[in-house]
């Protein structure tokens, strides 16, 4: 029994581990499910079912195609009394077949496309129809990673911000308690507890919005990873690791390659596309050629009973089609013409988009550099605040310094804290960004 309870409890500790890990995440952890659960990836990967289904929808034109139809007929009235045989001539009985009130039609068609140019264009197309789908679906890929990557950093600076506040509070409101004790005794005055007070609680006005600013940046990251807003989320990676991914002396060295940004790659294959539409009208000037062969029947009835006893009059057909264009007045030329001026302006967008994507790169790259050493000094300021503070609190208990010296104190380390937090944060965005441009899917 006691070995029983000692299983039960095992199996139980284990599934309580698994659930821990299942809700705790790394930035590459929280990437990863984010591109399986998000929306844009699900729908990335809908658009490229949907053109598997194109290109078989276009396959199929040049495959066997078969067709069947039949109708039913009752002529009410007829435009001649059939029933008096006098009114028919001799040895032509059978009109009576086809003024029979109850007619009958069914057809069995079959066509095989043996050669049309602008199918062999289409085939082209529609595989590179699922081409473009692809690297739709890798610009998708690189729109979530920034934004996962984004709501990832949010939450830990929202988190920096919070213990930043925590500790500037747990230090004041030790001062404030010392100064009370001191007010007691008479070696202050009421105003110095009362300044301290204010102070306090602006900085827990502070905390409270930092906690809901806290808040609603991890539901955020939880959305953006397709996880219920109800589920308690563990980040794995602290600000130093994240931090750590800049590299200024690998980003010093690196250059821009467009083929590596998701947005040229889809201007790329809408190249491919518009050559491909300027081929097609091409196409259309040459012969297209097509076997057909068709099997009818046509029953008649004078009175309907369910064509039991009816005459069934068949007729088999088959043949080959050609169609050849000879002239059309300049119209397929005019075609042409706009598709080529369609593929010219793709061509010009593509060349400036290049260059103005190598500016961008090189403009976030040198923007991430300064962000850094923005971050840095407003992370030396922040700690030379800090202590020049804690030096002002020492000397208010020394009777060296007023409360209007921690006031003023106070405030530049609060100051110093907000542009480190800002820092942090632009830093960690510009980072993003220049990720999202420089985007290469994982092998």
């Amino acid at each position: 029994m006691y070995m029983k309870i000692k299983i039960v409890l095992f199996l139980l500790s284990i599934s309580l581990w698994t659930k821990a890990q299942e809700s705790s995440f790394t930035l590459k952890q929280a990437i990863d499910l984010a591109l399986e659960n998000h929306y844009k990836s699900k729908n990335a990967d809908l658009e490229i079912l949907r053109a598997k289904k194109k290109v078989w929808e276009t396959t199929a034109i040049g495959l066997p195609q078969i067709s069947a139809n039949a109708d039913y007929q009752n002529r009410i009235k007829l435009p001649f009394d059939f029933g008096d045989l006098s009114q028919i001539p001799p040895g032509q009985e059978f009109v009576l077949l086809f003024a029979a009130p109850h007619n009958t039609n069914a057809n069995l068609n079959f066509s095989q496309l043996l050669f049309d140019g602008t199918y062999i264009v289409g085939l082209q197309a529609a595989k590179t129809y699922k081409g473009l789908a692809d690297v739709e679906k890798n610009r998708s890929r690189s729109e979530v990673v920034k934004e996962v990557s984004n709501a990832y950093f949010l939450v830990l600076v929202a988190k920096e911000n919070l213990d930043l506040l925590d500790k500037s509070y747990g230090t004041l409101n030790q001062n404030l308690l010392e100064t009370q004790a001191l007010l007691k005794e008479g070696f202050v005055e009421e105003t110095d507890v009362d300044q301290l007070n204010l102070l306090l609680s602006d900085i827990e006005t502070k905390k409270i919005e930092s906690k809901n600013q806290y808040d609603i940046a991890l539901k955020m990251l939880q959305l953006s990873m397709g996880l219920d807003v109800d589920k308690t989320v563990v980040l794995l990676d602290d600000l130093n690791s994240v931090l750590n991914l800049i590299n200024l002396a690998q980003l010093e060295q690196s250059t821009f390659n467009a083929l590596n940004n998701p947005d040229f790659k889809v201007l790329q294959v809408q190249e491919e596309l518009l050559k491909l539409d300027v081929r097609r009208y091409k196409m259309e000037r040459l012969p297209s050629l097509g076997a057909f062969y068709q099997m009818s029947a046509q029953a008649y009835q004078v009175k309907y009973d369910f064509y039991r006893n009816a005459d069934w009059l068949s007729s088999q057909t088959a043949g080959i089609q050609l169609k050849l264009p000879v002239f059309s007045s300049g119209m397929q030329g005019a075609k042409i013409a706009q598709a080529q001026i369609q593929l010219d302006k793709l061509r010009n967008s593509k060349s400036f988009i290049e260059k103005s994507l190598e500016i961008q790169f090189n403009n976030t790259k040198n923007t991430l550099q300064t962000k850094q050493q923005i971050f840095m000094n407003a992370q030396k300021n922040m700690v030379l605040a800090e202590k020049i503070n804690n030096k002002t609190i020492l000397k208010n208990k020394e009777g060296v310094a007023s409360s209007f010296d921690i006031l003023q104190s106070k405030n530049q380390l609060t100051e110093a804290q907000a542009k480190y937090i800002q820092s942090l944060f632009e830093l960690l965005n510009t980072k993003a960004e220049l990720d999202q441009i420089q985007y290469k899917e994982a092998e």
